[in-house]
């Protein structure tokens, strides 16, 4: 029997070229909360997190329920890295969101400041420099603004654009996109292959070369990943995928920067010239 085509739910996408330092997060537990781990160059990390929170009439979910078991999810990974909470959040904040709210906050808001309080986000769609309309849904009974981009104050002075884009006929959602600039720096190291491929060439250094320049690097590069393997008591897979993924971008980059490379061009072929 073939499954139904899904609906609705949430999702987060990211260029194919990024998939070396993208971690997805398979087991948060709750179906309205997706989120993915971002390893950047400097060996810090980024959680982002998408969510479609229960609407207030929900007979299927619960706001309060869904906002504690995203709260739990936020506070652990917070011990590890800055989170972003983006989506449709169901919930208007009113006039105490942030300086371009409006109106009076609704139960569901209510609870979601008290969550922002309590992890120290803002919303950064409610900000004076955020452009565009003040609401983000509108359907016949009116107009909110229930659509949030939530991240740590601090976080606030690497926004490089932030607005909400206008509907448009193209547009065939109820709900307007919070179009959100983020400099979180450089994304981690990865070797690009070209048209001139390469591989190391060992027999061109000398093994005391090669502990000085690589091997001596590389322990001291893999003494974060191998105390992290110590300190974890249960190895889950998430744990044991981050593992491998920092180990071989680890041997890529070291072996990349102390090796010396030997070219080729891939599409050069042998032939034999036939002089008759």
């Amino acid at each position: 029997m073939v499954p139904a085509p899904g609906h609705a739910g949430v999702a987060i996408m990211w260029r194919r070229s990024l998939q070396h330092c993208v971690i997805p997060l398979n087991k948060i537990g709750n179906d309205r909360v997706c989120g993915i781990k971002v390893i950047l160059s400097d060996r810090k990390v980024i959680f982002i997190f998408s969510v479609y929170l229960p609407p207030a009439n929900s007979k299927i979910a619960d706001f309060g329920e869904v906002l504690d078991e995203l709260e739990e999810v936020v506070v652990r990974c917070s011990l590890e890295g800055d989170v972003i909470v983006v989506g449709d959040m169901n919930a208007h904040l009113g006039v105490k969101g942030g300086p371009i709210g409006w109106g009076s906050t609704t139960k569901n808001g209510k609870l979601l400041l008290d969550f922002m309080t309590r992890q120290s986000f803002v919303a950064a769609d409610m900000l004076d420099f955020c452009a565009g309309p003040n609401y983000t849904f509108r359907n016949h009974s009116g107009c909110s603004h229930v659509d949030h981009v939530l991240m740590p104050s601090y976080l606030c002075k690497n926004i490089q654009d932030i607005h909400i884009i206008p509907d448009t006929v193209e547009n065939t959602s109820d709900h307007l996109a919070v179009y959100t600039v983020l400099d979180v720096g450089n994304f981690k190291y990865r070797v690009n292959s070209t048209l001139h491929s390469s591989k190391l060439a060992w027999d061109k250094m000398s093994r005391g070369l090669i502990k000085q320049l690589y091997t001596n690097e590389l322990n001291r590069r893999l003494l974060p990943c191998r105390d992290k393997c110590l300190e974890s008591k249960v190895f889950s897979e998430d744990v044991l995928e981050e593992v491998v993924q920092n180990i071989t971008c680890t041997l890529q980059e070291v072996g990349n920067q102390a090796i010396p490379k030997r070219k080729f061009n891939k599409l050069e072929r042998s032939y034999q010239y036939d002089k008759r």
